[in-house]
């Protein structure tokens, strides 16, 4: 019962590859209990009648099994071993050596992989350099799943970073009714306005340029449209500017 309750929790729990070599060393056993109880009963019978050699193939299929099952054995404990290394090495990634994999740019900063321990499967660790030195981001199972979440990461905290930047300035400039005059008065810190529906939005001094030079090359009609937009709700504005934007980077506007 104990045997068959570890395969049933190494099925559901374990690696596939320990699973597979604790589940074919155990049917390897089987067989060989099964040839052992017909070997004894061959016994019996020899030693009821005239003395009988015992057939060379039930020696050779021992043999045969003995060895698969010792091979089994001994993929089961490397596989083990690989995967005892593996969960030491991401709880306590200090504790291993760690091997460098490869160093990149990404957003302004070096982000450099560094395997720890020298096992197929050993964890990645990220690091990033942000100018003040190298800082641990995360660790990961695979050099490919390291790279590709960590970018992951570093972009969604440049996102977080720059709406704080653009918090901050909103606390420290002072504001404006929303107008094209808004625009036109913003400084390097961004400008700041006040909207018809009450809100206060924030612009940086990229959007407020960009969007006078949307405005500059609208026709009368569509200028007047981008006034009331501007005006009406900084929602509206944001998002008629970010719109115009792109249409400038491809310059169809």
């Amino acid at each position: 019962m104990n045997e068959i309750r570890n395969a049933i929790e190494l099925i559901e729990n374990a690696p596939s590859k320990v699973a597979s070599t604790f589940i074919s060393s155990l049917l390897a056993s089987r067989a060989i209990e099964r040839i052992n109880a017909r070997k004894f009963e061959l016994d019996e019978e020899a030693a009821q009648q005239a003395p009988v050699e015992q057939p060379d193939e039930v020696d050779a299929a021992m043999k045969e099994i003995e060895l698969a099952m010792a091979q089994k054995n001994l993929e089961m404990m490397d596989t083990q071993d690989d995967l005892v290394r593996q969960q030491a090495a991401m709880s306590d990634p200090t504790g291993a050596k760690e091997l460098f994999l490869k160093s990149y740019m990404y957003k302004d900063q070096i982000v450099t992989l560094k395997k720890v321990g020298s096992g197929v499967s050993s964890p990645v660790v990220v690091y990033v350099d942000r100018g003040n030195g190298p800082e641990k981001l995360d660790t990961f199972l695979t050099t490919g799943q390291a790279e590709r979440e960590s970018k992951k990461i570093l972009k969604l905290q440049a996102k977080q970073m720059k709406k704080i930047e653009k918090e901050q300035k909103k606390q420290e400039a002072s504001v404006q009714e929303a107008s094209i005059e808004a625009l036109e008065s913003a400084e390097l810190d961004g400008v700041l306005m006040l909207h018809e529906d009450e809100g206060i939005g924030f612009l940086t001094f990229e959007e407020a340029s960009d969007a006078l030079e949307i405005y500059k090359r609208l026709n009368n009609t569509n200028k007047r449209a981008f006034e009331k937009k501007l005006k009406s709700s900084e929602d509206e504005a944001t998002d008629m500017i970010h719109h115009f934007q792109e249409r400038l980077k491809r310059d169809i506007i």
